[in-house]
């Protein structure tokens, strides 16, 4: 949560227009709470040049980040 990280996720929000860019529900849309989630595209552990790129960033909702980031770990992405 350093000063870096919050501008960087800060500006992806803006750019996605706080919109999830996998099943494009928006925050304040649907009149529930949408929580939004900053996700690096390249991970923050294996590429640390890219942490604070804003392309390497990408809003997701916390759902389909938690699918995303099963995935990754598991090779299995299972729709309900």
């Amino acid at each position: 949560s350093s000063p870096e990280y919050q501008s960087w996720r800060q500006e992806v929000l803006k750019r996605d227009d706080y919109r999830c860019m996998d099943c494009g529900v928006r925050s304040g849309e649907t009149g529930h709470k949408v929580i939004l989630n900053v996700d690096h595209l390249y991970s923050w552990k294996d590429y640390p040049r890219l942490r604070y790129e804003i392309m390497n960033g990408q809003t997701l909702c916390r759902e389909c980040h938690m699918k995303k980031t099963i995935f990754e770990r598991t090779g299995v992405y299972s729709v309900k």
